[in-house]
């Protein structure tokens, strides 16, 4: 049995020997497993630190390139302003030629404006059955009041005018306006918000009018097919000086569906928008236009809020100013003035190029009985002066110049009729008054009608 246990033994020993290798190769795989896995955990967390900081390097190169495109893109839009301005500057220049050929049409338009309108009005008042067709007597007038409404933009176009004294009620502005559209050719509808209480506008009605009309027609121009006007009032006390705000929208009803290329401002444009800034600027008013093309364009016109209205708004009550006056009749209806007869023989002396005008200045005269010579110079008249100085009360000239000191009417005025009274018929916006004959001289500003003439004539001959 000796060798069987010997052999038993023998395997015990040989298999706990192997055990016990296994055992330490166990081991030795395990540690080496556990080696590996923190080389590989290592290797893992490196490579984790190393792709965050290239992605940190990535995003700040990402970051700092946008800020740069972002700055270089600001700068391009910077400069595309620019140029867009310099563009658009340059497509709204007006060549200052252009003024001094308005001031020339100007002049000439206020001399055959006041023959068409006195001789309307003539035709109108000794044909009383005229008034019994009421369509063709008002379509007659209307067509005169938009000659005047046009040389007032020629004019306005040329230089500011000269701003007259007193103030307009706002919803009585817009009143006006809403009646010169209905009687266009614009075919326009209006409709505005007021602020309560009524807002009171330093300046002359009829100026702040006709550059309300103009700017309509520099919107009409710039949006043509838009027919919803609608004007927003507002108050605003935050300036120095209290205005009133009035914004002028024109709308299309419906978006245009295909959209065309904006074309540059056109002249008509140019020629309502400088017109009416002129006129607004007689009365410290401002105006600015805007336009989205094929949308909608508007103005915004900033006139001084009347004095007189300050405390009254900020207490919440209506200022309490006169009323406005009526505007003219369709069929004028201006009452014969009788003139004053304090000279001897009440002679007229009447140089005036124009035929039609001359026609108006002397059917009003001889209707009030007065003897009038009509010259064709100064030189003429010259001669009637000096033939009989005596005769005559009153002398209409066409222009001051006429009365110049060197000029030698001049002269024989002063030397034989120095009581004189002159009325001079100004087609220029700005004209100076001759030394020496203020006390004695009138100006009626052209263009005029028989109703602004006899009212001057009275004037004259009772100042």
């Amino acid at each position: 049995m000796s060798p069987i246990l010997t052999a038993i033994g023998g395997a015990l020993v040989g298999a706990a020997f192997a055990y016990a290798l296994s055992r330490r190769a166990v081991a030795r795989i395990r540690k080496d497993a556990a080696r590996a896995q923190t080389a590989a955990d290592a290797n893992a967390a490196d490579l984790r630190a190393r792709h965050a900081r290239q992605i940190a390097t990535l995003e700040r190169e990402v970051a700092a390139k946008a800020e740069a495109l972002d700055k270089e893109l600001q700068q391009v839009e910077e400069r595309a302003r620019e140029l867009a301005a310099h563009q658009d500057a340059e497509q709204t220049r007006i060549d200052p030629t252009a003024f001094e050929m308005a001031r020339a049409f100007s002049r000439e338009l206020a001399t055959i404006v006041s023959g068409i309108e006195g001789g309307t009005f003539r035709l109108i008042e000794q044909n009383p059955g005229l008034r019994v067709q009421n369509e063709s007597v008002e379509s007659l007038w209307l067509a005169v009041r938009r000659l005047r409404r046009f040389h007032g933009k020629v004019a306005s176009f040329a230089h500011a005018p000269h701003p007259t004294p007193g103030t307009v009620q706002i919803d009585r502005l817009l009143t006006s306006l809403r009646e010169e559209l209905e009687s266009s050719s614009l075919g326009l509808q209006i409709t505005w918000n007021l602020p309560q209480p009524s807002l009171r506008l330093r300046g002359d009605h009829d100026d702040l009018l006709l550059a309300l009309t103009i700017a309509t027609t520099a919107l009409h121009c710039l949006e043509r097919g838009a027919l919803r006007l609608s004007a927003h009032v507002e108050p605003n006390f935050e300036q120095d000086t209290p205005e009133v705000h009035v914004q002028l929208v024109l709308e299309r009803d419906e978006d245009v569906a295909m959209r065309k290329t904006p074309t540059q401002p056109s002249a008509s444009f140019l020629i309502a928008r400088t017109a009416a800034a002129h006129m607004l600027r007689a009365y410290g008013a401002t105006l600015k236009f805007t336009h989205e093309p094929f949308h909608e364009a508007s103005a915004v016109l900033q006139i001084p809020l009347a004095t007189s209205d300050v405390s009254a708004v900020g207490d919440d009550e209506t200022a309490h100013a006169p009323a406005p006056t009526e505007a003219p009749p369709i069929a004028p209806e201006e009452p014969i003035v009788e003139l004053p007869r304090t000279h001897r023989y009440g002679g007229v002396l009447v140089i005036e190029e124009d035929a039609s005008v001359r026609t108006m200045l002397t059917a009003e005269l001889r209707a009030q009985g007065r003897a009038v010579f009509v010259c064709p110079d100064g030189a003429s008249a010259r001669s009637l002066i000096q033939a009989t100085p005596d005769r005559f009360e009153i002398l209409i000239v066409d222009h001051a110049a006429r009365l110049d000191a060197g000029d030698l009417l001049c002269a024989t005025i002063r030397k034989l009729c120095p009581a004189l009274r002159i009325v001079v018929l100004s087609a220029a916006q700005t004209s100076a008054v001759p030394a020496g004959f203020a006390d004695q001289l009138t100006e009626i500003r052209k263009p005029f009608g028989v109703g602004e003439l006899r009212r001057a004539l009275l004037q004259a001959l009772t100042a």
